[in-house]
């Protein structure tokens, strides 16, 4: 026997959302009762609440929405005990080249001037330990005024292509904006050399790329800032202004549709160490330049050419020969007062063009319109990791950009740089404070839920330090497009050998059907899966263009060799 007998229920600030509904429904309910053999309908009878049960629910309903707002607002999505937030940091536009943050070191927390970088891992701050010349420029760190300050005492040194660093590691609580990262691990600079931190702009580098590209193998700060469960998803994303306008920011645990428009195309990294994608070509109106066809110079693989986003490069960067053409086939004038004659330029990525007016890739000179030049600039990274272009702030200016980790991928957007600017700096401070707009809850809620549909990403953990000589990129695990890529390969190899005459083209497994073959490709088939880029069965296979090249070379056959005589730091 069972009883509905809804006028006994008493309800509380405790009492469960569906029973308050269950509650405002004024009907007769007829509640079916299963037992074994038959089946009972019990008539439930609508009794009118009095005015203090009516005036309760009212105040309970009150409460319960108050909570769903707060939880949406600090981006909990009703999830119990998750720390959940979005919020920003503004970031001042120095001459369009540089864009300084500031984040807080220690307890009581001492402000310091930073640059996030997604082209490094590392988080180096100056030290009031340093005598050299660079350090008395800006602000330092001194731990001896820290109560939350651990030492390490581990010596470290870092070359920069401007420069080196020597120091030590420390560890300290980081402030940044209203997150507290506990514990942070991170480089007191004691010696500067050379032109690294030669200014009076920021005293710090905050590295945003990947586990694997970190030295000395700590953790990289947005690492931790996912462990401690910080943020409503683990992304953050750039809005880089262009000068008379300062309204830049660095937005954490989502990007903000305030600051962009139209759609954000997604694209997925090919490997944990930059956030590298990849190139099909760049584009002068019309016309390709062909720079990442298949078999071609700078092609890595089926994908095209290596293309990383690096908030760390002021400019849009690439290989010496690549940019050479490039600047000579725009021709840009030293005079800017008139760039109606100058094409527009074009970045095919992930399948997508993406379009860079005269105004956007033309650097102004002096206020007489003198000395213009275009924002590209060459850098011949060797391998293994290049060669790649890199896309600067000078690409960011033009396009918001979101940095995914929980799923590995890059998206671009049409930054909103037109219109008021009192908007956007309202909307951005409200952000500074953590307090978001419904739209941005909005679109963080749909991030969610595609999370929870999306695959599980391959482990991005700190790798052991390499050994003298030995390049951690080798190492790094595969991302999302470089997986499906690899994966890709291995099918088409296997398909290759199942039919040997439908195709000239020779396979990087060999050249006859055995056993030993199909073995070959399963075991290829799961080291991708395992993410183990270190096994032996994908070496022949990581970069088959280059594998191709190597037997098809149908070139001039002058030497293509590159001594990379200038060393990079990339």
């Amino acid at each position: 026997m069972a009883f509905c007998n809804y006028q006994h229920v008493k309800y509380n600030s405790n009492t469960p959302f569906f029973v308050i509904i269950l509650i405002l429904f004024n009907i007769v309910c007829i509640m079916t009762v299963h037992s074994a053999k038959h089946t009972h309908k019990i008539a439930l009878v609508h009794k009118e609440r009095s005015k203090e049960q009516h005036s309760h629910l009212h105040k309970v309903l009150s409460n319960a929405h108050n909570v769903l707002k707060e939880n949406k607002k600090n981006g909990l999505s009703g999830k119990e005990n998750q720390v959940g937030k979005e919020i920003a940091m503004a970031l001042t536009n120095i001459k369009n080249t540089q864009y300084v943050g500031t984040i807080g070191i220690g307890t009581p927390p001492q402000n310091i001037h930073v640059i996030f970088d997604t082209g490094s891992a590392n988080l180096w701050v100056t030290s009031s330990l340093c005598q050299s010349d660079a350090c008395s420029m800006h602000e330092s760190y001194d731990h001896s005024k820290s109560s939350t300050y651990v030492a390490n005492g581990e010596e470290v040194s870092v070359r920069f292509g401007t420069g080196d660093i020597e120091g030590m590691l420390s560890a300290d609580d980081f402030h940044v904006g209203p997150m507290v990262v506990k514990k942070q691990t991170f480089g007191e600079i004691t010696v500067e050399n050379g032109n690294v931190f030669a200014t009076d702009h920021f005293a710090g580098i905050a590295g945003l790329a990947f586990p694997a590209l970190s030295a000395y193998s700590h953790t990289p700060v947005f690492d931790n800032i996912m462990n401690q469960k910080l943020l409503a998803v683990n992304m953050f994303a750039f809005y880089y202004s262009k000068l008379p306008r300062q309204e830049s920011a660095l937005f954490f645990g989502g990007p903000d549709p305030e600051f962009y428009t139209g759609k954000i195309t997604w694209i997925p990294v090919m490997r944990q160490f930059y956030w590298e994608i990849r190139l099909q070509d760049i584009f002068i109106g019309n016309q390709p330049l062909h720079l990442c066809n298949p078999h071609g110079q700078y092609t890595v693989d089926e994908g095209g050419c290596k293309i990383v986003l690096d908030t760390g490069t002021s400019l849009i960067a690439g290989p010496s020969d690549a940019i050479s053409n490039l600047l000579e086939k725009l021709d840009v004038p030293s005079h800017c007062n008139d760039l109606s004659a100058l094409p527009d330029l074009s970045l095919q990525v992930g399948g997508t063009k993406f379009i860079m007016h005269p105004a956007d890739y033309v650097l102004p000179g002096g206020d007489d319109g003198e000395n213009c030049k275009a924002a590209f600039m060459p850098l011949d990274v060797p391998e293994p990791r290049g060669p790649l272009f890199i896309l600067g702030d000078a690409f960011m200016r033009k396009f918001y950009t979101v940095f995914d980790r929980s799923q590995d991928r890059v998206g671009i957007a049409v930054a909103r740089q037109t219109g008021s600017e009192t908007p956007l700096k309202e909307d951005l401070n409200n952000l500074v404070h953590g307090k978001a707009t419904s739209a941005e809850n909005k679109l963080v809620n749909e991030i969610i839920q595609q999370e929870k549909f999306a695959p599980p990403v391959p482990s991005a953990k700190p790798l052991p330090l390499k050994s003298e000589g030995e390049d951690a990129y080798n190492s790094a695990p595969p991302g999302p497009g470089e997986k499906k890529a690899l994966l890709e390969l291995a099918n088409t190899q296997r398909l290759r050998h199942n039919q040997p005459h439908s195709s000239k083209v020779p396979s990087v497994l060999g050249d006859h059907i055995s056993k030993s073959h199909e073995d070959r490709v399963n075991k290829m088939l799961e080291a991708v899966e395992d993410g183990n880029l270190d096994s032996n069965i994908l070496k022949d296979s990581h970069s088959p263009m280059q594998d191709y090249n190597g037997r098809n070379n149908n070139n001039d056959g002058g030497d293509d060799s590159d001594d990379h005589d200038e060393e990079r730091n990339w």
